[in-house]
């Protein structure tokens, strides 16, 4: 949902980052393999986090 009425969303996504996004998932298995083995569920959100500061 949003508040945004359909005439609204294009101009309103314009300024949006689409290569951040990108940069962030595509870094993701590397950051998963440098984890190794079983990781604990804290250090997989970390993870998670610090991919996207």
């Amino acid at each position: 949902m949003t508040a945004l009425a359909v005439d609204e969303l294009g101009p309103a996504l314009v300024p949006a980052d689409r290569a951040g996004p990108r940069a962030v998932r595509d870094s993701m298995p590397e950051r998963s393999v440098a984890l190794g083995g079983t990781p604990a569920q804290a250090d997989v959100v970390e993870t998670n986090r610090a991919a996207r500061r």
